[in-house]
């Protein structure tokens, strides 16, 4: 709690967050009105307790350029809200905004207005109530955008990018955007897109949306120029439609808790692409042999359990993807083949692999190495009932082994002295240790 007393220090320039105090406790919002040297990072907490809008005019954010204000809890009216963060606004030399918990239907003018030109960072966060944003697209500046809780939004429509004060392209400068955790959007309306340089969102380098579950393929903005890499997170209906998408510069792709996810790829993928990531899938379980894309040079599949069960390993193959380089797998909490991985499984054409985190795991199948002759890399990680390096040995392309947690292997990995030694001496990098 911040003490009504902090208004005596009248020459105080930094006040990392000041809480609004309640019933007479703690400072009020006109205590912070007198504090007229704060600069550079402000948060202001408890906007719920203010009690008389007007004494928030009073405070001066002339100095500030990165303010955070968050609301504690729900307001019995919501109109409050609006009015208390009508009257906070800044100084148009601020840089970074973050709103968090408001409670309003909808955000004052101010939010997003041209006039902004610093802005680089903006974070609405638990919005619950607003069924719109506010006007982001002609915030000159903004590089990075966060929105995150907005249960009531249903659709991402004009007065996203324009006001009617200017009519500059929408989002010029953006790189990084991220929509999580809104249940209801199921409509997302580009306005100017332009497929030439200059465009509407054609500077956007990585994309996120988690746990969006009515936003399907066809809402997506169809012309990304720069969008490099894209996440999908949780429910979503997204994964079936990005071949109708034209993203030329798309090379990372990243799923994760996608819970109704069964088989992958959904159809084919943009040649691209050549990095892919597949985590916390619980229910997947096959990989198809067609649609991934031609130029995919690593894998990472991590903590999906089901891939790996007896009755599915014969249900996928990733051996068809002969420009597969690297490939990364982990986090299997259950029983995995004995040995593993089984021939045929994966493409002999990989320079690194790494087995991380399958406690199960007891012994590697020396004639699936044997196969991997331009292997140069091996990690084996967290692997704790793996007992001995297979009998027909590692690669003789291998130019670094690491073995980290593996309790009973380290032991038969001691140079010189290890059972196990004569089949790694060979390799010059070896990194071995708990």
């Amino acid at each position: 709690m911040t003490p009504p007393q902090v208004s005596n220090l009248k020459n105080l320039e930094g006040l990392k967050d000041f809480y609004v105090g309640k019933n007479g406790e703690g400072a009020s919002i006109r205590e912070l009105g007198k504090l007229q040297c704060l600069h550079g990072y402000l948060c202001i907490k408890g906007l719920e307790n203010v009690e008389n809008v007007g004494d928030v005019s009073e405070v001066n954010f002339k100095d500030i350029t990165s303010l955070r204000l968050v609301w504690n809890g729900e307001s019995d009216d919501s109109h409050k809200p609006r009015e208390i963060l009508n009257q906070l606004r800044p100084h148009t030399n601020l840089k970074s905004l973050f709103i968090e918990n408001y409670g309003s239907t909808n955000f004052p003018d101010w939010v997003g207005h041209h006039s902004f030109s610093c802005i680089t960072f903006v974070e609405l966060v638990r919005c619950n109530n607003c069924y719109c944003l506010p006007t982001l697209g002609q915030l000159p500046s903004l590089e990075y955008l966060y929105i995150t809780g907005f249960d009531m939004l249903e659709r991402i429509g004009e007065e996203f990018y324009y006001d009617g004060s200017s009519s500059a392209t929408a989002f010029k400068s953006l790189i990084q955007m991220n929509f999580s955790d809104m249940p209801l959007w199921k409509e997302w309306l580009v306005c100017g897109s332009d497929v030439k340089e200059g465009g509407v969102f054609s500077k956007v380098e990585d994309l996120t949306l988690s746990d969006c579950e009515m936003i399907n393929g066809a809402c997506l903005p169809d012309n990304l120029p720069s969008l490099s890499t894209l996440e999908i997170c949780g429910r979503n209906q997204l994964l079936g439609s990005l071949s109708t998408c034209h993203y030329p510069s798309l090379y990372v792709l990243k799923i994760s808790g996608c819970g109704e996810l069964e088989s992958f790829p959904q159809g084919a993928l943009p040649s691209t692409i050549t990095h892919i990531e597949i985590t916390s899938c619980q229910n997947l379980v096959s990989l198809s042999e067609e649609g991934w894309p031609s130029n995919l040079d690593s894998i990472r599949i991590e903590n999906c359990g089901k891939l790996f069960a007896d009755t599915n390993i014969n249900k996928w193959s990733l051996r068809s993807v002969t420009s597969l380089k690297s490939l990364s797998i982990g986090g299997v909490p259950d029983e995995v083949g004995d040995p593993f991985p089984e021939e045929g499984q994966f493409p002999i054409t990989l320079t690194s692999f790494k087995i991380i985190n399958i406690p199960s795991l007891k012994s590697l199948n020396g004639d699936f190495f044997k196969q991997l002759t331009s292997l140069e890399s091996l990690t084996i990680d967290k692997c704790m009932q793996l007992q001995c390096l297979p009998e027909e040995g590692l690669p003789a392309s291998l130019s670094m082994l690491r073995i980290r947690y593996c309790t009973s292997l380290k032991a038969r990995c001691q140079r010189e002295i290890g059972e196990d030694w004569h089949k790694m001496s060979h390799i010059p990098r070896l990194l071995i240790f708990d």
